[in-house]
């Protein structure tokens, strides 16, 4: 944490509460970025939501595991985020909605024809 928060320029971290404001401040940057970024090269418009934390210190596997969602299916995206001349690695998980996936595959098998 304390690497993170120099990375974000932040002053020394006191309670748990500013380390979780801290990642979710992270999470959305990195959202913003790369989901932007993916949906403009398949020409989707997207709506993001707010990151939320579903876990901390423990495996990607067991969150989703344990998670609830309101739909049948799932496509799950793990991107995984390491930062040069820091220590700093984190997991981006990106959940695509059922009602979503026709369509994005429809512009993925376009792009690939």
């Amino acid at each position: 944490m304390a690497e993170l928060s120099e990375l974000m320029g932040y002053q020394k971290l006191e309670d748990d509460h500013q380390q979780v404001e801290l990642v979710l401040e992270m999470a959305s940057l990195l959202n913003g970025s790369c989901i932007q970024g993916i949906c403009s090269q398949l020409d989707i418009d997207v709506l993001l939501k707010h990151p939320s934390l579903l876990g901390q210190h423990t495996s990607v596997k067991d969150i989703l595991a344990k998670a609830k969602f309101p739909w049948e299916k799932t496509l799950a995206i793990e991107l995984n985020y390491a930062f040069e001349g820091y220590t700093i690695t984190c997991d981006l998980i990106i959940l695509l909605h059922e009602a979503s996936l026709s369509s994005l595959f429809r512009q993925v098998n376009f792009l690939i024809d």
